[in-house]
């Protein structure tokens, strides 16, 4: 959206429940915020904005082979963020680097299809336990943070018409649509 300074902006809540609109880099400057699956194309591509904006970031990459994080995606910032190869899967790493963040950008998961359907238990703990996992080290140690989930076209299953918009029926049909779905839902209760 174009803000009042006709750059990009956020929209914020004040405690008084009114809307405030902000320019981006006002809001994300000297702000902590932590990307899970951050070394992926879309968690790297954010971590670059980010940076440029003045923010302090913290990327969080298990670095599972396969699953598209990549240390080179981060060349162009990585003297200016901050990177914990770790996984959202361990709750006593997640209660630790969530303290402090102010928002958090959790685009950590599985992604393959295949794989989800090779391995269920595995997209399980990955896109559904780890979920909660965040959520639950948010809760406990630190529940005003903001945090922001990047779900997926997956859990439509077979569109009904395109373009696939938020309005259409949750219908996944495999296994990683099923627990993406799952982990989505953790974050709206």
């Amino acid at each position: 959206t174009a803000g009042h300074s006709g750059g990009p902006c956020l929209t914020a809540q004040r405690r008084t429940a009114r809307a405030v609109t902000l320019p981006l880099q006002d809001f994300y400057r000297g702000r902590r915020v932590m990307i899970t699956g951050g070394l992926g194309f879309i968690g790297s591509n954010l971590a670059i904005r980010l940076a440029a904006l003045g923010a302090d970031v913290l990327l969080v990459d298990s670095l599972i082979p396969g699953s598209g994080g990549n240390l080179a995606n981060i060349e162009p910032v990585k003297d200016r963020v901050r990177l914990n190869v770790a996984d959202i899967r361990q709750a006593s790493t997640m209660n630790y680097l969530v303290r402090g963040q102010d928002v958090i950008f959790n685009l950590a998961g599985q992604v393959s299809h295949i794989d989800s359907m090779r391995d269920p238990q595995t997209d399980l703990e990955i896109n559904c336990r780890a979920q909660l996992t965040l959520l639950e080290a948010c809760r406990h140690h630190n529940p005003g943070t903001k945090v922001v989930f990047a779900g997926t076209r997956q859990v439509y299953g077979r569109p009904d018409h395109l373009p696939v918009t938020e309005d259409h029926l949750v219908r996944p049909t495999d296994v990683n649509g099923i627990n993406k779905v799952a982990g989505e839902y953790y974050h709206l209760v």
